[in-house]
């Protein structure tokens, strides 16, 4: 079908009874007289020849590149069919039908009561079946026979279960990468702020001989530096540690919650993380800092 508004190619699916109470997508948004109830969601839909349901890239995720086709929740489109006739149709709610990540075309589409795309959309036959194995371990049996069976129909079977495996792979592999780049930045950060406490004993001599002539010895003046360099590590980490919690949260509410994934925050691995990161802010200015406390009161008269 192709929408009228945006005059984009679009597919149209029917659904069942049967898929209706055996499938497990989610519906992420619904209109509000629905009150979140997916049950009265799909009920409109048996009693109402013009609601339809929509998948997620229709209305975007929240994160990510902008819908397919941008939809809104109780817009009503008119579709052209490929015999050029005319139908009208209201977007009562969003699927997602796997989380944002586009397996199959023939999960993406415009969903609408079998019935109804059986009268007034001239479809005949079936496109696509969902099978849900018991044993997985007859997975590729199972699909070498539906091929070899139905070759003369042009069948093609598709493992949803393996190609999201490898989708979410391909985006845990994405993030190992993000995740080497923030470690070579988090390594240039603590060189950096090595090099500001070099500086900063350089430019601040004077002030570190009236330190020792008013009676701070070398560990005092060592302690000082080491008490500031600290502390801004633990701003930084502190910071860090926030938006990296808050930014990975919302990650995986919009791209891993409704692929049935649990949110698991690695406490421990975090802890561990933070203080390598402080010791070796530690490390990186205990040598600018010893200099600073060999300073001698005499010196600062050479400075001046």
């Amino acid at each position: 079908m192709i929408l009228d508004s945006d005059k984009v190619e679009y597919p149209i699916i029917g659904i069942d009874d049967h898929f209706i109470n055996k499938n497990r997508f989610e519906i992420s948004k619904m209109l509000p007289e629905f009150g979140g109830d997916t049950d009265k969601v799909f009920e409109a839909m048996r009693q109402n020849r013009e609601y339809v349901i929509a998948d997620s890239r229709t209305g975007g995720s929240g994160f990510g590149p902008p819908p397919y086709i941008p939809l809104e929740i109780g817009e009503s489109q008119t579709v052209i069919l490929k015999d050029g006739s005319k139908r009208d149709i209201t977007v009562i709610a969003f699927m997602d039908t796997f989380g944002g990540f586009e397996l199959d075309n023939s999960l993406n589409g415009i969903f609408i009561y079998e019935p109804y795309l059986v009268e007034d959309y001239n479809a005949t036959g079936v496109g696509t079946l969902l099978i849900k194995l018991k044993n997985d371990d007859d997975n590729l049996k199972v699909r070498q026979d539906i091929e070899r069976n139905f070759i003369a129909y042009g069948a093609q079977s598709v493992d949803f279960k393996k190609e999201a495996t490898e989708q979410i792979q391909g985006a845990f592999d994405i993030f190992n990468i993000l995740n080497a780049y923030l470690g070579l930045g988090l390594i240039i950060g603590i060189a950096g702020l090595g090099i500001i406490t070099l500086r900063s004993v350089n430019e601040r001599k004077g002030q570190i001989g009236m330190m020792r002539a008013i009676g701070y010895n070398k560990r005092q003046v060592l302690v000082s530096f080491l008490i500031e360099s600290t502390y801004i590590s633990l701003l930084g980490i502190i910071i860090g540690v926030i938006v990296g919690l808050v930014v990975s949260i919302n990650l995986f509410f919009k791209l891993f919650e409704t692929l049935g994934y649990d949110l698991i925050i690695p406490g421990i691995s975090i802890l561990i993380i933070c203080l390598i990161t402080l010791g070796m802010t530690l490390l990186s200015t205990i040598p600018p800092s010893s200099m600073a406390s060999r300073i001698a009161p005499a010196e600062v008269l050479r400075y001046e």
